[in-house]
C-alpha cells in the first residue's frame, strides 16, 4: 500500500480520497468466523486499481460488531452467490473505515510521509515545531529537507558536543570543535577608555586602545581528512565548504564566530607542480618530507567564505547535498 501511495502522487493519499473513484487502492475485509494464520488474502488489479482483501479487523468476524449471523450471511453469499449486495454494502463501510485507520498509522509514521515528499506532513510539523527550515533559500546548499535530519539539534540546547556529532555525521570525517578562541573586537569611540572621561578604572573598566581580545564569541571546527579530494571539496568553491558553512550558520547560536580549520593526512599531500591544478595558499605544498604527519594550516574564516561565493557564480561550480 506504501508503494502504490508512493507512485501514484497524482491521487489523494489512502484515506483522504473523497470519491471512491480517488481511492488508490480499495480494501474490503473477507467476512469468516475462523481465525486464520494470515491476515492477507489476495489482491486482485481491475481497471488499473488494486483491491486488497484481508482478514483485519471490521464489521464481521469474531471480533466484529455485527451479530455473528450476519458474519455467516455474508460468508455463504461470498461462497455461493453469484452477486454479493449485502458484503459490498459492507466494503463500502468496512473499506472506509480501514482506510482512515491507515491514515491514522501513516500520519504517524516518518517513513511513510516520506514518500511523497511534496506532501510530506510529518516533515512540516516537524518544521514547525523545531524551526529547522525556518529562513531558508530555496538554493541553498544545505536545504530544508536535509536540515529536518538533524530537526533535535535544533529543538534542543544546541551544546558544543552536539554541533560536533553533527557535523562530523554531515562531513562523514572527525570533527572536533574548539571552543574559546580570540578575536580582536573593536570599541565603538563611546565606550573607549578616556582620561577625565569614562571608562577609566584601572583593574575595572580601563582598555588601552582602540580594540580589546575576546575568547568568548568563537569557536574553530577542525576537520580531518584523508584524501585529496576531501581536501579539495572543503576549500572555498567546494562542495562541502559551502555545506558546511551554512550548516554552522544555522546549528550554532548566530552571535557566536566560527572559522574552518582543515586537517589533512600526509598521504593525501600533494607536491606542487604546474600542472594547473595547483591552488597557491590553498592545496600547495613544497615537497612535503616523508614522515612530516598530518598538517592543520588551512583555517577558512569570513575570507574564505567571500572567496567561495564568487567560486560558486562561476559555471560548472558544484555545490550542495540531497
Amino acid at each position: 500500500m506504501r508503494a502504490a501511495e508512493a507512485r501514484a502522487v497524482d491521487m489523494p493519499r489512502i484515506g483522504d480520497a473523497r470519491l471512491p473513484s480517488q481511492n488508490v487502492v480499495d480494501l474490503a475485509q473477507v467476512p469468516s468466523l475462523s481465525f486464520p494464520g494470515s491476515t492477507l488474502e489476495g489482491v486482485t488489479i481491475k481497471g488499473g486499481r488494486a483491491r486488497v482483501e484481508g482478514y483485519w479487523l471490521g464489521l464481521t468476524g469474531p471480533m466484529g460488531p455485527l451479530p455473528l449471523h450476519m458474519t455467516e450471511f455474508a460468508h455463504y453469499e461470498r461462497r455461493y452467490a453469484k452477486g454479493q449486495p449485502f458484503g459490498r454494502f459492507l466494503d463500502v463501510l468496512a473499506g472506509r473505515m480501514l482506510q482512515f485507520f491507515y491514515r491514522a498509522w501513516a500520519e504517524a509514521n516518518p517513513a511513510a510521509n516520506a514518500d511523497r515528499p511534496l506532501d510530506d506532513r510529518f516533515a512540516s510539523r516537524l518544521a514547525a515545531l523545531t524551526g529547522a527550515t525556518d529562513g531558508v533559500r530555496e538554493d541553498a546548499a544545505f536545504p530544508a529537507r536535509a536540515r529536518l535530519y538533524y530537526a533535535g539539534l535544533y529543538a534542543s540546547r544546541r551544546s558544543a558536543a552536539a554541533i560536533e556529532d553533527a557535523v562530523a555525521d554531515l562531513v562523514g570525517s572527525p570533527v572536533e570543535l574548539i571552543e574559546y578562541q580570540p578575536r580582536w573586537r573593536d570599541i565603538e569611540p563611546a565606550d573607549q577608555t578616556r582620561l577625565g572621561g569614562r571608562f577609566n578604572r584601572l583593574g575595572d573598566d580601563a582598555v588601552c586602545g582602540r580594540r580589546t581580545s575576546t575568547v568568548s564569541d568563537a569557536y574553530r571546527i577542525a576537520v580531518h581528512v584523508d584524501t585529496f579530494r576531501d581536501y579539495e571539496d572543503l576549500m572555498p568553491g567546494g562542495p562541502r565548504f559551502a555545506v558546511v558553512a551554512e550548516a554552522l550558520d544555522s546549528f550554532a547560536p548566530s552571535h557566536l564566530e566560527w572559522d574552518l580549520q582543515v586537517e589533512v593526512s600526509e598521504a593525501a599531500m600533494r607536491p606542487t607542480a604546474l600542472d594547473g591544478r595547483a591552488r597557491l595558499g590553498w592545496t600547495s605544498w613544497m615537497n612535503p618530507p616523508p614522515g612530516c604527519g598530518p598538517r592543520a594550516e588551512t583555517r577558512l574564516g569570513p575570507s574564505a567564505r567571500r572567496i567561495a561565493r564568487a567560486a560558486t557564480r562561476s559555471p560548472g561550480a558544484r555545490r550542495g547535498v540531497a
